[in-house]
């Protein structure tokens, strides 16, 4: 199997019985290990306290509400899995019959080893066996470089939902925020330096959005999406100053966080209800897949569309005077008539353009055409 190619149905028939095999090997040497006194728990304290970092536009004071407690959770010694690791679960026949199977991807080792320590900590932990068959499936997935469960909470500002959640769809949501959203978890030795000098995260409702992607940068990129288009579902200054990614995965790192510069007043905020959920659902249906997505398409050729997108973002999320919030909006307006030819006629060009973007809502874009042209000749 060559570098980052799937398994032969040969292959797979192998996989699932060899990772079983695999798993059954780890928890064994894992409790030989715990039960001799070399793989051990040590109690460590940490604080759960308000992120100070998250600004809530609607409720300032709801950050500071929050209480600081302490306590006390006991952890694995990683120093004692990682001798565990080389000395016998890397040594063993389970290892060598399955790393042997994929060992012509490159991440085989680095995925059996995220593997065995997520083994170690919940197996030994719970003894929870379901957990187990979820991370062999999670891993046979990985193995063939399958999508993975995903799943990301933005912090959005420029939108303001009611009390009640907005669910458009199972795999999106908007919602205000819980309390448990505003606080942080920091362990005793990093208390008075890692989370001080977080940059702020002024926001205004939480959205959720999940389903089944190919890695962290998949999942970015959809939740940029959506953020665009809900900019232009309603013009208003909407922006992700945050988002929080996590995906199933022992191949990848699945877990991470983006945090973003965005202005603190949005020039423009609009609200959201049950009611538009029906127009919301069309309209992400239609223009997700087509959005421009700057942050993610740097290899492509800007076009007429990608420009004034960008005018438009920068009219709506820009600071400053309000004059340079309307020569961005001029801009963008100016975009729409760019043209590879500059001879030909701006009118034309922009009758076509709009009867192109109804097009794809279903209107007839002949009688857009002439509509837009009668408009003109008036």
């Amino acid at each position: 199997m060559e570098q980052g190619s799937h398994p032969d149905h040969a292959e797979a028939d192998k996989l699932r019985p060899a990772i079983q095999a695999f798993a059954k090997q780890v928890i064994e040497l894992a409790r030989e290990w715990r039960d001799s006194n070399r793989l051990t728990k040590s109690r460590r304290g940490f604080f759960v306290r308000p992120n100070l970092s998250l600004q809530y536009r609607l409720d300032p004071s709801m950050v500071h509400n929050g209480k600081t407690v302490h306590t006390e959770e006991e952890e694995w010694d990683w120093k004692g899995f990682d001798t565990l690791w080389e000395e016998r679960i890397k040594p063993s026949a389970a290892f060598f019959a399955l790393h042997t199977l994929i060992s012509a991807d490159s991440r085989a080792e680095a995925m059996l080893r995220l593997f065995s320590s997520r083994l170690v900590v919940d197996e030994l932990g719970a003894g929870n066996s379901s957990e187990k068959d979820k991370y062999i499936e999670i891993l046979i997935r990985d193995i063939k470089r399958e999508s993975q469960n995903s799943h990301a909470r933005i912090w959005l500002n420029g939108i303001e939902v009611p009390e009640e959640p907005i669910v458009v769809s199972n795999a999106l949501s908007f919602r205000r925020p819980r309390p448990e959203d505003l606080l942080e978890r920091v362990h005793d030795d990093a208390i008075h330096y890692a989370h001080a000098f977080q940059p702020n995260t002024p926001f205004s409702c939480i959205a959720e959005i999940g389903g089944s992607v190919s890695g962290p940068g998949e999942m970015q990129r959809d939740a940029e999406r959506i953020i665009s288009a809900l900019r232009l579902f309603r013009a208003g200054s909407v922006w992700g100053s945050r988002i929080d990614l996590s995906v199933e995965s022992f191949s990848i790192f699945g877990h991470g966080s983006s945090i973003f510069a965005p202005p603190n007043n949005p020039r423009i905020s609009y609200a959201l209800s049950q009611v538009d959920v029906p127009a919301l659902q069309n309209f992400l249906n239609v223009i997700t897949s087509v959005i421009p997505t700057p942050d993610f398409t740097t290899s492509e050729e800007p076009n007429f569309l990608s420009t004034a997108f960008a005018w438009y973002s920068d009219a709506l999320l820009s600071t400053g005077p309000n004059e340079r919030g309307i020569a961005a909006a001029m801009a963008c307006l100016e975009a729409l008539f760019l043209s590879d030819n500059p001879q030909s006629e701006i009118t034309y060009r922009l009758v076509r353009r709009v009867a192109s973007l109804l097009g794809v809502f279903g209107t007839i874009g002949r009688k857009v055409r002439l509509s837009v042209s009668v408009c003109r000749i008036a």
